[in-house]
């Protein structure tokens, strides 16, 4: 399933689980890609504070395991993290990857 592609890039050290510091070491290699001046620039424009990619994966990050780690045990299972990733919040024709996954 390229759900378990995706989830399995998270969780690098092959335990099942995606931690905080896995999260956070993704999401900021993404965000090194991604987060051009312009996109900071509408991040900005929409009342975040943003300066780095850094500080958004830290940001992204927190948000998801306050949002989804629901047994509070500090890591992501497979089924918490397909539900924080397919959340309805989470507008599939804004990440290529969301609509790749389904």
């Amino acid at each position: 399933e390229k759900i378990e592609a995706i989830f399995n890039a998270f969780a690098e050290n092959g335990d099942g689980f995606i931690s905080l510091a896995e999260m956070f070491k993704f999401m900021t290699s993404v965000f090194r890609v991604g987060l051009t001046p312009q996109v900071l620039t509408a991040i900005n424009s929409m009342g975040a504070t943003v300066r780095s990619p850094e500080e958004l994966a830290s940001v992204t990050a927190l948000e998801c395991f306050r949002d989804s780690d629901l047994n509070k045990d500090g890591k992501l299972s497979m089924e918490e993290f397909k539900n924080w990733f397919f959340a309805p919040e989470h507008d599939p024709g804004m990440s290529p990857s969301r609509a790749w996954a389904k």
